[in-house]
């Protein structure tokens, strides 16, 4: 990078070019003679630049993307959630239902707000049998490992429920 010249020829991108003062200012060059200089300084100066945004540009879209990727690679497989939410005094029973295969561990993930009444959540195979049963709690998160390959139901059953809840169920195996 040439910054100050005399009276001199300078060798610049195979080329001499005779200046008389030449000097940078931040990203401009300026010169009072050798003009061609000038502006060969200034574009090779503003080249490097963009190259240097771009470059930079290029990078943030490889970080962002490669979270983005590993995210969703490591992400657990939710198998099915449920919401319920009542105001008024009722006793009902709701359920989801999703396959496992044996050996995979299975994460309940459960926040409540009770004001009055009973919510039991059980988990059951496909003949009906009790698998497991949840604990009741404000907020929980339990595993579970299936013993065998079936489709389960989750069952959330409410008696004079006043409330509300929220249960995910995942596929922490994949």
């Amino acid at each position: 990078m040439i910054v100050l010249c005399g009276n001199l020829t300078i060798p610049y991108c195979g080329r001499f070019f005779h200046c008389f003062y030449l000097e940078e200012r931040k990203n401009c060059a300026t010169a009072l003679a050798g003009h061609r200089a000038a502006i060969l300084f200034n574009r090779n100066l503003k080249g490097n630049i963009g190259m240097k945004k771009t470059s930079f540009i290029i990078v943030i879209i490889i970080v962002v993307v490669s979270a983005i990727s590993i995210h969703l690679i490591t992400s657990p497989k939710v198998l099915g959630n449920m919401s319920k939410s009542y105001s008024e005094q009722i006793t009902t029973t709701s359920d989801i239902s999703f396959s496992g295969e044996a050996g995979d561990r299975i994460k309940f993930s459960f926040k409540s707000d009770i004001i009055s009444g009973n919510l039991d959540m059980v988990l059951y195979d496909s003949v009906g049998n009790e698998v497991y049963t949840l604990d009741s709690a404000k907020a929980l998160e339990t595993f579970f490992t299936l013993e065998r390959s079936d489709t389960f139901t989750l069952a959330t059953k409410c008696s004079n429920f006043i409330g509300d809840y929220k249960i995910v169920v995942y596929n922490m195996s994949d």
